[in-house]
């Protein structure tokens, strides 16, 4: 009978430990279960809250970017402002000046024409932006070349003029100033190759082809 009490009290006592440890286990899966609660909702406070200040963020980046791009907008729209106040100050300006030139160039030509008579005028030429004056007898000495159908009105109505109101010629300015001076009654030139040439391509342009040698 000792034998036997002495074996059922270790039984006991393993049962007693195995009751403990299971109810120790049991409250720490509660304490767990409760820990891990606590957590998955300070976690999903914590993700709102994160979304929160990412949206605000971006709707302050929104908001920054919309502000920036209205002064943008402004700024350009009073540098166009400005700029197209400054072109329309140029273009009266240039329009100012060129009537003044204009008006200059009628007080000089009103000048011409009193000095020498209205038939034989000088008449002043941009030849390639070299400026020669001829009287409008030489120009017309050919009555059917070019210069004598150009220049055979009083008025040189059609002629195309710079702003300065000389008559534009685009032409080589050696070889028409040769032409000219041949027509105001000097000797034929002569030239040597390939000027020669030159002058006789002109004297054709011009329909001065009674002038060939």
């Amino acid at each position: 009978s000792q034998c036997r009490k002495s074996t059922e009290k270790p039984g006991l006592r393993q049962k007693n430990r195995l009751d403990v440890l299971s109810r120790q286990t049991k409250l720490m899966c509660a304490n767990c279960s409760v820990v891990l609660g606590n957590e998955l909702a300070h976690n999903q406070i914590s993700l709102a809250a994160v979304r929160t200040r990412c949206d605000e963020k971006l709707r302050s980046q929104r908001e920054r970017w919309t502000q920036e791009l209205a002064m943008e907008r402004r700024s350009f729209a009073e540098v166009l402002q400005t700029e197209m106040s400054n072109l329309q100050d140029e273009l009266a300006m240039a329009r100012a000046t060129t009537a003044s030139r204009m008006e200059k160039w009628e007080v000089d030509e009103a000048k011409l024409r009193r000095t020498y008579p209205l038939d034989d005028e000088v008449v002043v030429l941009a030849v390639s932006g070299v400026e020669m004056h001829a009287r409008r007898s030489v120009l017309t000495k050919v009555p059917d070349s070019m210069l004598g159908s150009m220049f055979s009105g009083r008025q040189g109505v059609g002629l195309k003029r710079d702003a300065r109101g000389r008559v534009v010629f685009d032409r080589d300015p050696v070889v028409f100033a040769a032409v000219l001076e041949m027509l105001s009654g000097v000797s034929y030139p002569c030239f040597s190759e390939p000027f020669h040439s030159c002058f006789i391509k002109e004297l054709d342009f011009l329909l001065l082809h009674q002038f060939y040698i």
